[in-house]
């Protein structure tokens, strides 16, 4: 097997891995190939152009990230158990207050026995 034909077999079983970089998933790979290309190149407008297009991308895989981080973070235990703890201590409140009521309407109006 040739360099090159063990070289593309490799890319290509790598392309194939259920977990690609986030540089492949957010397709950021492609616009930085053709903004080196246009580097090389010198056109100045396809410069801009490609420039704009990898802030764009950039921009929304930051919004993606920052989307996946939130949903982490609430789904981290400890602030599970803090959220449910919380939630125990209000509902044994709001027990206590019932009771507090219920008791006070038993002694305005006693039950006929």
């Amino acid at each position: 097997m040739s360099w090159s034909q063990a070289q593309s077999q490799a890319q290509s079983e790598w392309q194939q891995q259920p977990y690609q970089t986030q540089a492949f998933h957010f397709s950021l790979v492609p616009v930085i190939d053709a903004l080196a290309g246009a580097v090389e190149r010198g056109s100045r407008d396809q410069h801009d152009e490609l420039i704009r297009e990898l802030v764009a991308r950039f921009q929304k895989a930051e919004q993606i990230l920052h989307s996946l981080e939130s949903n982490s973070i609430e789904k981290d235990v400890a602030t599970q158990k803090r959220t449910l703890d919380d939630h125990r201590n209000k509902l044994e409140e709001r027990r206590a207050v019932l009771a507090k009521y219920k008791s006070m309407v038993e002694r305005i109006y006693p039950a006929d026995n």
